[in-house]
């Protein structure tokens, strides 16, 4: 393999940030790696039944949806979903503004990761063009219909990687250890706050600082992921939530840009979010 695609997870909070570097990648296509050939984002609209995360009071008007969506795609850009609602019934698919999301999506390189076998399915009949996702492979790599691609940790795979058939099928995560303080502060807080996903909080692992991040035994340089590309895996998620949205850009910076353009690239992007101040 010589491509691969690049997801960027958790950038809820940034989307400015992805307007601009969609711009630059656009207007200097050379500051980036010749080898990924496509970006695609997580997107966090909508707050939907499907993911068990919307109130009465937090609804986004359509046209902004479709306009967001369009934006994106118009400048090459994939969509990552997740759907995270293991508990949502029959009766909740066909939730207007869930589908709205998936209506508007033409690309054929969007993803949805699913928790709900049902809503899976769901998806799959009416959704084609959707490729679905299987979340949170461990050691057993092997995709459960009607999921086509498969989310696997790194150590999993590392482990375990004479077991993938079809490498191709999976999305391997570059960071995947706890670093979410904005989702961590809000669990702590809030009781009735239910994502509906079994998982550990352990706010002792907070990662700090980008550099921090890189000497976690989970964390993948840009030299390895090209390795494993060229092992038949073509699909990187990176999740780049630290605790400083400063760090956030040096992790994007990192993987998408090459060492000798970042300096240039960060301080236009510090600019724009200044502005002129």
């Amino acid at each position: 393999m010589d491509k691969y695609n690049l997801i960027i997870d958790n950038n809820r909070f940034d989307m400015g940030l992805i307007w601009n570097i969609l711009d630059i990648r656009r207007e200097m296509p050379q500051a980036f790696y010749e080898r990924m050939q496509k970006i695609s984002v997580y997107f966090m609209f909508p707050y939907s039944i499907w993911s068990k995360s919307r109130t009465e009071r937090s609804f986004i008007p359509f046209e902004n949806i479709e306009s967001d969506i369009n934006r994106y795609e118009d400048n090459g850009c994939g969509m990552y979903f997740e759907f995270e609602n293991v508990d949502v019934k029959s009766e909740n698919f066909q939730d207007r503004y869930s589908n709205l999301v998936l209506d508007t999506v033409k690309d054929k390189n969007a993803f949805a990761v699913v928790f709900n076998n049902d809503l899976a399915a769901y998806i799959k009949e009416k959704y084609p063009q959707i490729r679905l996702v299987q979340s949170e492979i461990k050691r057993t790599p092997y995709l459960e219909a009607p999921f086509e691609m498969g989310v696997i940790d790194y150590i999993s795979y590392k482990n375990n990687k004479n077991k993938f058939q079809n490498k191709a099928s999976y999305i391997l995560e570059v960071n995947s250890f706890c670093k979410n303080l904005y989702r961590c502060s809000n669990i702590l807080s809030n009781s009735k706050l239910n994502y509906s996903i079994e998982r550990p909080v352990n706010c002792s692992d907070k990662i700090r600082t980008f550099e921090d991040m890189k000497k976690s035994e989970l964390f993948i340089s840009i030299d390895e992921i090209n390795k494993i590309n060229d092992e038949g895996v073509e699909n990187f998620l990176v999740k780049t939530n630290c605790e400083e949205r400063f760090e956030v850009l040096e992790a994007l910076l990192y993987y998408l840009i090459k060492p000798e353009y970042i300096d240039r690239i960060r301080l236009r992007l510090i600019k724009a979010a200044v502005g002129n101040r």
